[in-house]
């Protein structure tokens, strides 16, 4: 299983597809799996799809009880840098929404 190893988290991450990269982010605890049924599917034909398990969600373990939203856009960021894909087009849904408008550059 493919993880990026923080400081205080071990973030747990998927990516699908080949081509521009596309993050998804989900609404507040809620994991990447959700993205699975119609997003994954339908734009991992024409792009990298990159789904993961916020803090507190999914199989991510976290070793901080530590929760921002600035937090969880580091998070991202650090996803991102790690799989070389700092142009990629960011959508998330509900506090997703909010942690993809800190992530950017």
């Amino acid at each position: 299983m493919p993880f990026l190893h923080l400081d205080d988290a071990d973030i747990y991450y998927e990516s699908h597809g080949e081509g521009v990269p596309f993050l998804f982010l989900s609404g507040t605890a809620t994991h990447g799996e959700v993205w699975k049924r119609h997003q994954v599917p339908e734009f991992s034909r024409d792009h990298r799809v990159i789904i993961f398990d916020q803090r507190a969600t999914g199989k991510t373990k976290a070793r901080s009880e530590r929760l921002s939203t600035k937090l969880l856009a580091d998070d991202a960021a650090a996803l991102l840098a790690h799989l070389g894909a700092s142009d990629a087009v960011v959508l998330g849904h509900s506090m997703g929404g909010r942690v993809a408008q800190l992530a950017g550059p």
